[in-house]
């Protein structure tokens, strides 16, 4: 492919991202999906294949700006798209979404930890009986190895420690491995810098995640539940 091509497809893709933004701001989820699915297949064009990207194939060399620019960006679209198959209800669809998105994030040591966590939140929280579904203390190494690379990003990102999201999931890793304390002083960090409406938006997630873990895990249920009561006292 020439460099004219690629950049066509590069352009029609970011063209694709921005009509399922607003598909989705519309409420139009169902749409959504599709277009995500589109800008993906763009992307997979540029790449040769998703393959390339998901699979390590053993090369020793390192990847190029390019290649890291477009796996950063085939990684968002592909957890954007399983964002919105959860909020259709679509918990396994979700969980490939974010497994090949996690895969690419490790593969190319990406500063992002969107599919990592949403793997792991995921995982908790399938349907009764899917094989894939884990309990909480199956997933304490995958929890500390996403709480661990979101705390350097916020040493070595000072900006970024301006901004609400990046403690809203330190605080999330910090419940699911038992830090009361860890988690408290992230979600405070949180409380400080977010709009209310988000706040809401957390204390919902971990309403849910409570729930879920309730069917099979009372201890872990508690955990959190102690969590979201401290953060109900922070609004």
């Amino acid at each position: 492919m020439t460099l004219e091509n690629q950049d066509e497809m590069l352009r029609r893709a970011d063209l694709a991202r921005k009509r399922a933004e607003a598909l989705h701001d519309s409420g139009r989820e169902e749409w959504a999906v599709a277009v995500w699915r589109e800008a993906i297949e763009l992307y997979d064009r540029v790449s040769e294949s998703s393959r390339g990207l998901v699979e390590d194939r053993g090369s020793a060399a390192e990847p190029s700006r390019e290649q890291l620019a477009l796996a950063a960006l085939w990684a968002e679209a592909r957890g954007r798209q399983g964002g919105v198959h959860r909020r259709l209800g679509e918990q396994a669809a979700a969980l490939d979404c974010y497994a090949e998105g996690k895969a690419v994030e490790e593969r190319f040591g990406l500063a992002s930890t969107y599919n990592r966590l949403n793997f792991v939140l995921g995982s908790l929280q399938l349907p009764a009986g899917d094989p894939r579904r884990k309990r909480v203390s199956e997933l304490q190494q995958e929890s500390e190895t996403v709480a661990g690379a979101i705390e350097e990003r916020l040493r070595s990102d000072p900006e970024l420690g301006g901004e609400c999201w990046p403690w809203a999931d330190l605080g999330l890793c910090r419940a699911l491995l038992g830090d009361a304390e860890g988690a408290a002083r992230a979600y405070r960090e949180f409380a400080d810098k977010a709009p209310r409406d988000l706040a809401e938006d957390i204390a919902s997630v971990l309403a849910g995640l409570a729930a879920k873990l309730g069917e099979t895990e009372p201890e872990a249920e508690r955990r959190i539940t102690a969590v979201l009561r401290r953060l109900d006292r922070m609004s």
